[in-house]
């Protein structure tokens, strides 16, 4: 190619990319190159256009390094992985249990306030105030126990399996035991007791072993000193140290160093004598050496009392009966005092009688029961009452409006739980309502099978065991049931 022509189509190239009109007489300027000198000019537009395909070649380069980064995560989010995430993540399948849900130790409702401690001003008790909302939760049918049984005691083990020992079925006293599994949701035999028997205590020590403690092994008129061990590696029921004094319907709380605390109850006549003796006295049983001995007494007899294990190791018994019928429902409290091995006093009820607990995660304990009014020429009406007692300052006060059986004549709490959330699931015969210490409330929830006596345990996943019981309530013995359900909040 020629210099002039060259230089001509350069000329072109250059009006082309400027993209722009020429201005008039600029042809012939350009035309006129060849004679001004091609040998310098060449040499330097050959210059140009090499620094230009430098230039061009750095900003393609820089355009690359800015760009790929860019272009990369979208390729993620694509479905393509990055090198940042292209490290396999290893996840676990959590195991699912065939029967029961999982809930979790935080608030599982998702609203509503954390409980808080010692919330500033509960809600006063009003009766026949407003009904508070009804909250979440139902009753589920499980597996039914092998035997029909009410008035048995329930313990949950270690592993999480449940065992309910002796108890009730029409009038005759049980020795038979079984285990229910929350995986399987199923009952099976565990072994059998030496001698059928009621009335008595199962505590779950802090080996793993069950201890069982005194009873009633004849009828309503006795109590044994017999006590055995459960051990769940072996299944097996084993004789130890027997008690102090003969009882049933008496308590049993473990205490911090792993003593059992046994307080009261009801003895054989003494010879001769064809009525019962309630009991004041208390005894203490030593897992290492497995034998019994005599601690302080009460200062009054109390028949099922409200009993609860403090934060300071202390141990409260509040209300109870004295012995003498509806004349004897108590309002006084006592605190137990490990250290010392005696009773003392503490802040008396407002309403009066207690016969079940649950201390709270503030501290605090919640005492349930029911108030007995009465007139003359009637049978006693009685209405339901919850308070709250405060250690710190050794008062209690009433909390809550705790709704009455729907059927009349059924007592009202027969079983209670603390659940993972802070709130108290109790089982009133006909009917179930969550306690909530952050307002100070009752909620009704669903409705459970009508029965009396049954055995309440609270779960490793935080629902609520209801198995056996009877249909009819009060001292007249009644059809035992076999069936259990499961409460989920």
């Amino acid at each position: 190619m020629s210099d002039d022509r060259l230089d001509r189509e350069l000329g072109e190239l250059l009006r082309a990319a400027a993209d722009v009109e020429v201005p008039a007489g600029l042809d012939g300027r350009i035309a006129a190159i060849p004679d001004r000198g091609r040998a310098p000019l060449r040499p330097n537009l050959r210059g140009a256009l090499r620094l230009g395909s430098l230039l061009v070649g750095g900003l393609i380069v820089l355009a690359l390094a800015w760009g790929l980064p860019r272009i990369a995560p979208a390729a993620d989010q694509s479905g393509t992985p990055s090198s940042a995430t292209s490290r396999p993540t290893t996840v676990t399948k959590p195991t699912a249990r065939p029967c029961t849900t999982a809930i979790p130790t935080t608030n599982p409702r998702g609203t509503g306030p954390t409980p808080t401690p010692y919330p500033a001003t509960p809600t006063p008790r009003v009766p026949g105030g407003p009904t508070p909302a009804t909250a979440p939760g139902s009753f589920k049918q499980t597996g039914s126990m092998a035997g029909a049984r009410y008035g048995a005691a329930a313990t949950r083990l270690e592993d999480g399996r449940v065992l309910i020992v002796g108890g009730v079925a029409g009038s005759y006293y049980l020795a038979s035991a079984e285990l229910y599994d929350p995986v399987t949701c199923r009952f099976q035999a565990a072994g059998t007791l030496p001698s059928a028997r009621a009335g008595f205590t199962a505590t779950l020590l802090q080996d793993g072993r069950v201890l069982i403690a005194g009873g009633n092994v004849v009828g309503s008129t006795s109590g044994t000193t017999d006590a055995y061990l459960y051990d769940p590696a072996t299944g097996l029921f084993s004789p130890t140290g027997a008690l102090q004094a003969g009882r049933f319907a008496h308590s049993a709380t473990l205490l911090e160093d792993g003593r059992v605390l046994i307080v009261g109850g009801v003895a054989p006549p003494a010879a001769g004598q064809g009525n019962s003796v309630d009991l004041s006295s208390a005894e203490l049983f030593d897992p290492r050496t497995g034998t019994f001995s005599s601690t302080g007494s009460l200062s009054t007899v109390r028949q099922g009392a409200a009993v609860a294990l403090l934060p300071d190791g202390k141990v409260l018994f509040a209300g109870g009966n004295n012995g003498s019928g509806y004349t004897g429902d108590l309002s006084s409290a006592e605190l137990y005092d490990p250290a010392t091995g005696s009773f003392k006093p503490t802040g008396s009820m407002v309403e009066g009688w207690g016969d079940s607990a649950v201390a709270l995660k503030d501290g605090r304990v919640l005492v349930l029961g029911e108030i007995r009014n009465l007139p003359i020429g009637t049978m006693p009406i009685t209405r339901p009452s919850a308070e709250m007692y405060d250690p710190r300052t050794a008062t209690f006060s009433v909390t809550g409006n705790p709704a009455a059986p729907a059927v009349v004549g059924w007592p009202w709490s027969l079983g209670a739980a603390l659940l993972p959330d802070g709130r108290v699931f109790v089982l009133g015969g006909s009917t179930a309502q969550l306690f909530d210490p952050a307002t100070g409330t009752f909620a009704p929830t669903a409705s459970p099978t009508v029965r009396s006596e049954p055995a309440v345990v609270l779960l490793d996943d935080g629902t609520v065991l209801i198995a056996g019981g009877q249909r009819s309530a009060g001292d007249e013995p009644g059809q035992a049931l076999a069936s259990a359900e499961i409460f989920r909040p």
